[in-house]
């Protein structure tokens, strides 16, 4: 039983992603920047090479089949000198050489072995603090979450992102019950694996001080202030010295000054110049001392050597990002800067109604019973906490993938509920045997024996079928909607075919429908189609004889595809219902 549960459900799992896989065109991101950034890293060594935007981890991860089977790269082509992602990418796939289709299966496949790898750790912690009926209720919400499922069949970081994070904590989680610098170094480890990966991973250093910090407090006694600091300091000198470690290895202990060989270097010098204006205030701009210290800056920039620049300059990229901003959209309006509740609305119509259900129920049953308090609630609530208000103020809101970590979390929190489920259905099966022993007692006392058990009866009775009845509506409105798990959104708004009034880009349509798109060609005999396809891949390698949709009022005659990113750009689709859509994402209209 230890074993057998979770390698079924490895098995349930790898059946819907490898049946997934095939049937998705690759998203922009893993086209443009994930694969051909990883195969770059692969053949040069160099992380600032094409787009140096990220951590290279899970990239290095993805596109270890294809370096394998030494896929060729271009990169004598000009476009990789010139930082040109999105020319470099159709180079790769589509003028190399290489199968584009193939390229596409082999770098999916190792995200989606991650995917089973975080499987087992949800199933073995939600085992280990509720038992196997606590295991099987977490390891099925993860089964049949269609956020999740939607990110294993893709080769980009949030899915390796989503199992970095979880295993973190569950390093914290490992120390606190054993202690030892063995097993905090193994919590290092675990951090520096999730910097690695993403830069989400940043908000991972204040988590572990505290809990490190809380451990000490609950290990020493009698409690003195002194001591604690010290031990905590410590403890926090060795986690930190080890994550720092793990990450200057992964860089393949690169030391060099930090705008060596970067991109578009003027920005970079533009950027540390407008960050000292910042910090110095409107009193000194463009003052002496502010011109001293920026030449100061920029030439330490430039000459001295350092560890892990690729690591600070791609971190400065995304902070420098999320300042500014990015144009999303939220029910019918869009924003630079976004809004506070974005991810509280995109979490509540993209999440299963049976979990929000079952989240209320897991949090009435923590609230009101004081048995089902525990530390581990802190450990999965708490980060998981951390991450959304991060999200939510922040200014980088362009899907629940941003967010994606804190499921896994909830799903071995809810796994409690799992062990009150068993409780209470094993006590009627209890009672009942006792009730067969019960013809030897008195009359009066066999009577009351049997009301209780009537009432147990019925009380579980309710429980199974409410039980039954949500777990086959979780599971069976992600199976219908397959393989566009990204396109999932809930009962609340009226299911997949609405989720594009509501939300938009990676949320929805990301670039993965163009191989339907050109099944639904071929099926129809279409010898040309307007589209408008704001994505890299193109179009024509999948069978599709396309032209770009005119921006006008009265459109020609014919067939058009519109992504419903770009859906307000044309004013005749309010008025116009489309005979069809291609993956929730791709609306077909005809004239």
């Amino acid at each position: 039983m230890k074993y057998t549960v979770p390698a079924i459900a490895s098995l349930i799992l790898a059946a819907q992603l490898l049946s997934a896989i095939p049937k998705l065109s690759p998203t922009t991101d893993e086209f443009t920047f994930h694969v051909p950034t990883g195969l770059v890293y692969w053949k040069t060594g160099d992380f600032t090479a094409l787009n140096p935007a990220a951590p290279p981890l899970a990239r290095l991860i993805s596109t270890v089949p294809a370096h394998l089977l030494n896929i060729r790269v271009p990169l004598e082509h000009p476009s990789f000198a010139a930082f040109d992602a999105e020319t470099f990418s159709r180079e790769l796939y589509y003028n190399s050489g290489n199968d584009h289709y193939f390229l596409t299966l082999i770098t999916r496949f190792p995200i989606a072995l991650l995917s089973m790898i975080l499987l087992w750790i949800i199933w073995g912690w939600s085992t280990s603090l509720y038992g196997t009926a606590g295991g099987l209720l977490s390891a099925f919400l993860y089964l049949f979450c269609p956020n999740i499922l939607a990110h294993s069949t893709v080769a980009t970081q949030d899915l390796a992102m989503t199992l970095a994070w979880m295993a973190a904590i569950w390093g914290l989680w490992n120390y606190h019950q054993g202690r030892g610098r063995v097993r905090l170094a193994l919590a290092g480890c675990l951090l520096g694996l999730a910097l690695l990966t993403k830069h989400t991973a940043i908000l991972l250093f204040p988590i572990s001080l505290f809990f490190i910090s809380l451990s000490t407090w609950s290990e020493l006694t009698p409690k003195k202030l002194v001591p604690i600091i010290m031990t905590a300091g410590s403890r926090w000198l060795l986690y930190l010295i080890v994550a720092f470690a793990v990450i200057w290895v992964g860089y393949g202990f690169e030391f060099k000054p930090i705008l060596a060989g970067l991109p578009r270097i003027d920005e970079k010098i533009a950027f540390i110049r407008k960050s000292v204006n910042l910090v110095l205030g409107q009193t000194l701009w463009d003052s002496p001392i502010s011109e001293a210290i920026q030449s100061y800056l920029v030439q330490f920039a430039q000459t001295v050597r350092l560890p892990l620049t690729s690591y600070w300059v791609s971190l400065a990229g995304v902070i420098k990002h999320s300042t500014e901003g990015h144009l999303t959209y939220l029910m019918g309006e869009f924003s630079q800067m976004g809004w506070p509740h974005y991810f509280l609305v995109a979490f509540l119509i993209k999440t299963p109604i049976p979990f929000l259900f079952l989240l209320l129920v897991t949090l009435g049953f923590t609230l009101i019973k004081r048995s089902g308090r525990s530390m581990a609630d802190l450990f999965l609530i708490l980060p998981a906490l951390v991450l959304f208000v991060s999200a939510s103020i922040g200014h980088l809101q362009i899907g629940l993938r941003h967010i994606l970590p804190l499921y896994p979390l909830l799903f071995v929190w809810c796994g409690k509920v799992g062990t009150l489920i068993h409780r209470i259905l094993g006590r009627s099966d209890t009672e009942t045997r006792l009730a067969a022993v019960g013809g030897g007692l008195l009359r009066r006392e066999s009577a009351l024996l049997v009301q209780r058990i009537r009432k147990r009866k019925f009380k579980s009775s309710l429980v199974a079928s409410i039980a039954l009845s949500c777990g086959l509506w979780y599971s069976l409105s992600t199976l219908r909607i397959a393989p566009h798990y990204l396109g999932y959104f809930n009962e609340l708004i009226g299911g997949p075919k609405n989720g594009y009034r509501y939300l938009l880009d990676s949320n929805i349509e990301w670039g993965q429908g163009l191989i339907e798109l050109g099944q639904f060609v071929k099926k129809n005999d279409l010898k040309k189609i307007y589209i408008d396809y704001p994505w890299t891949p193109l179009p024509e390698k999948y069978g599709i004889s396309a032209e770009n949709a005119p921006l006008t009022s009265a459109p020609p005659q014919g067939w058009y595809a519109i992504s419903v990113n770009h859906l307000h750009q044309y004013p005749w689709t309010k008025n116009r219902r489309p005979i069809a859509q291609i993956g929730y994402g791709i609306l077909i209209y005809k004239f």
